[in-house]
């Protein structure tokens, strides 16, 4: 009986080790996750943006020209393709609301589970470079 709670806490101590070492990334669970009744689908990002069908340009304000970067997001897409809600994870701060602007104005196909569009959570990737390169 000692050998088996001995092996279980240094289970228990070997996970949350690995827990800290490793922490969860910002990336959403994969699969349909329900979200106040309505089905959310956790889509890759390489597939959200082939669905794209309006996309506007990312204006960065002329004292800001000269930074370059890539902002990724977080989105919530509704199923008739809107964007509903963005945050800004990663990048350069200063162009977060450039980008959030911007991609706010995107519209998707709508992405469908059994042939009924749902929610889609994603990450979107925006790369900005310097005007003097586009």
């Amino acid at each position: 009986m000692r050998k088996i709670f001995l092996a279980v806490a240094l289970i228990s101590a070997a996970s949350s080790a690995l827990a800290q070492l490793h922490p969860k990334s910002p990336m959403p669970p994969i699969g349909p996750q329900p979200n106040n009744g309505a089905m959310v689908a956790s889509v890759d990002p390489s597939l959200m943006e082939s669905m794209i069908l309006t996309r506007t340009d990312v204006v960065v304000p002329k004292d800001l020209e000269s930074i370059e970067g890539t902002v990724t997001l977080t989105a919530l897409i509704d199923p008739t393709g809107h964007v509903m809600q963005l945050k800004a994870i990663s990048g350069p701060a200063i162009l977060y609301q450039a980008v959030i602007d911007s991609v706010r104005q995107w519209t998707y196909r709508p992405f469908t589970m059994n042939g009924r569009p749902v929610q889609v959570s994603t990450q979107i990737i925006v790369p900005i470079k310097k005007l003097a390169d586009k």
